[in-house]
């Protein structure tokens, strides 16, 4: 491509204005996209399917040093449905975040540890308060999200009880100013 090639122009019109109209310098193209889509198009199909999934890992890789695994050690005696039936219903009856921590801290979970563990429990809440059943946390990667959500989807009232912001229990509870979908425009 001869990049000394002179530029084509072209007419921007304005239909209602036609004093507005003028030629304008058309850009030149960099051959970046017409090659980079012939060397694409030329690979056999299975491999131009690998060259994607191979851009997709790459792009969905965890950096070193961070894991997907929210599972904590949980001292001897304790499950994760145990801690998450405690970190539901305390939230349910109210109790404080701190106090929660400490009764947590008080079964032998280092602080940290015992705020992740209220995260990951009310985080399986949020989740099963969602319509779509794909949001069901990893029973191998987030145990205590996962034992939360199990026992928020049998008992939804629970989710209304700790969320009544985002997850009202009747219609009733619903601000005025929020209509239904149907009567969005009227």
């Amino acid at each position: 491509m001869d990049r000394r090639a002179p530029t084509r122009t072209y007419l921007a019109s304005a239909p209602h204005r036609p004093e507005r109209s003028r030629l304008v310098p058309r850009r030149r193209p960099t051959g970046r996209c017409r090659r980079t889509n012939a060397s694409v198009a030329s690979l056999p199909l299975a491999f131009a399917a690998e060259r994607r999934q191979r851009w997709a890992d790459i792009a969905m890789a965890i950096p070193d040093g961070w894991t997907d695994d929210m599972n904590i050690p949980l001292p001897e005696g304790v499950t994760a449905a145990t801690l998450a039936e405690f970190v539901v219903s305390s939230a349910a009856a109210g109790e404080s975040h701190d106090a929660r921590i400490e009764k947590l801290r008080s079964w032998g979970l280092p602080p940290d540890d015992a705020e992740l563990a209220c995260d990951r429990a009310l985080g399986g809440v949020f989740r099963a308060g969602t319509i779509s059943l794909e949001n069901e946390p990893s029973a191998d990667k987030d145990l205590i999200a996962h034992a939360s959500y199990r026992r928020c989807r049998a008992n939804r009232a629970l989710i209304s009880a700790i969320f009544p912001k985002h997850f009202p229990a009747t219609h009733s509870d619903r601000p005025e100013d929020q209509r239904p979908w149907w009567k969005f425009w009227g």
